[in-house]
Parts: structure tokens; C-alpha cells; sequence
């Protein structure tokens, strides 16, 4: 059977000499690996559609759960991202997290629609790149259902008042805080109004502005810091890229 889909490569692999099993967010499959014939060479018509970022229509042949790709039309190359590799970096970790927490079959239009979204505002200069970041974590988790609830503790499920904090998957009142052990009380976030506005602003804004806010740099880290202690909640994993991420940042002293 003949599948026509648009997607996004999160991530390809060499599987013979001239061949590639390419990894796609799609639309209508979720997340799906694909074998691309002859497209290792430079000279093949599909050599572009299957390189890693590249958004393209495809036309896919399945048979027994497998994939093959007949046919690919380039839609959006994101060449300029390769001209920091900030933003090189967090779009290969917005890749690697929806490698791990999406599946195929899955409904995936929103979630296409926020990499390329997030992917297209890397290339920009108009917004800070950890908002960028922040906002993919928030959005990605809100879509797969893990929306943060700001309103509620997490662990007595009282309504939060006005001291909160982070710990693993939600937020708590100062009281469970308080309760919790040495080290569990270390792995805590302290958040702030600010922060707090920011994720419920995050959370409720179309995907056109989900990018227009400002936060100071103390905040900004904060946010960070935050939303990637969630999303790795979720991964139940260390991703490789958001290591590197986080060594750029302490080799360039920006935390």
C-alpha cells in the first residue's frame, strides 16, 4: 500500500552502501523508520528529502509494518540553523525527544506542527533560544498529556497559595516541601510568580505566539531548568544532546 504523508527526518543511519533507514515525524504515522534506497548518494533524487531536518512530502511504501520510500518532494531545508550551533544543538535535541516519548500510529499533527514551528524559530534572530527550547518542552508534554498543573500541589493536591516548587513532575506547596527528605528537598526547583505566568502563558498560547515573552536572565534559567527536569521526567532517560547543550552553556558561561 501507497502512504502519501508529509514529515520531518529526526534522525538517519546508514544501513548499507548506498541505502539509509531514516527515522520521520510524520503527520499521519506519528513516528516511523523508513528505508531509502540509493539515497546515501549526492546524486540520488531523494539524497535531500532524507537528510536529518529536512521537511518533505513523502510517498511511502508499507508492507508487513515495514516502510520503503518511493517518492519525496522537499518542502523546507532549515539551512540557516547550521549557522549556530546553539540552534543546531536544540533542534537535535527537539529531534531525540520526540524519537523517545512519540510512537507510530500516533496522532502527531500538533506535534509536527510545533517541531516545525520551534525548528523554523531557531533559524530566526527574533527570539531567545531557551525560550525556544522551554516552550517545544512545555508544548510537546502538553500535547502527550503531561500538562503542568500550576494550580494544584502535585502531592496533597491542595491549591497552591504563594510558595511553590519544583519537584519531578510537578509543582508543590511548601508544606510537602518541608516533608520531604535531604536530597529530595536538593533536587527541588524554586519558582516564582514570574516563572509560574510564564508556563501557564507557554501552555495556553497558539502555536503563532507561543514564543512572545520575556523573562530576565535569573528567570530564564529557571524556566530552563525547569522544563527540562519535566521532559526528562517523561523520557525516563539522559538525553545525549541536552548534555551537550548544557556543557555549551558552561563553556560559553551563559549558567
Amino acid at each position: 500500500m501507497l502512504i502519501k504523508t508529509d514529515g520531518i527526518v529526526i534522525k538517519e543511519s546508514s544501513y548499507s552502501e548506498k541505502d539509509k533507514l531514516m527515522t520521520v515525524l510524520t503527520r499521519d504515522l506519528g513516528v516511523i523508520r523508513a528505508f531509502a534506497k540509493g539515497s546515501k548518494s549526492f546524486k540520488h533524487k531523494n539524497f535531500s528529502a532524507t537528510q536529518i531536518l529536512n521537511y518533505s512530502e513523502f510517498v511511502f511504501l508499507a508492507k508487513n509494518g515495514i516502510y520503503t520510500l518511493r517518492e519525496a518532494s522537499l518542502k523546507n531545508t532549515f539551512l540557516e540553523i547550521r549557522d549556530s550551533f546553539e540552534s543546531l544543538i536544540i533542534a537535535q535535541y527537539i529531534c531525540e525527544s520526540v524519537l523517545h516519548l512519540v510512537r507510530e500510529n500516533m496522532e502527531s499533527n500538533d506535534i509536527l506542527r510545533l517541531v516545525l514551528n520551534s525548528v523554523y524559530a531557531l533559524t530566526k534572530n527574533k527570539f531567545n533560544k531557551r525560550i525556544i527550547k522551554s516552550v517545544f518542552e512545555i508544548k510537546l508534554l502538553s500535547i502527550l498529556g503531561y500538562q503542568l498543573d500550576c494550580n494544584k500541589c502535585k502531592l496533597c493536591k491542595k491549591i497552591l497559595e504563594y510558595s511553590q516548587y519544583f519537584h519531578t513532575s510537578g509543582f508543590i506547596c511548601e508544606n510537602c516541601f518541608q516533608e520531604l527528605n535531604f536530597y529530595e528537598r536538593t533536587q527541588c526547583i524554586k519558582t516564582n510568580t514570574s516563572v509560574l505566568n510564564a508556563i501557564t502563558y507557554i501552555t495556553d498560547a497558539p502555536c503563532g505566539s507561543m514564543f512572545s515573552f520575556s523573562l530576565s536572565d535569573k528567570n530564564l534559567k529557571t524556566l530552563s531548568l525547569l522544563t527540562q527536569k519535566y521532559i526528562i521526567t517523561h523520557t525516563e532517560r539522559a538525553m545525549k544532546t541536552l548534555k551537550i547543550y548544557e556543557e555549551y552553556f558552561r563553556l560559553s558561561k551563559k549558567i
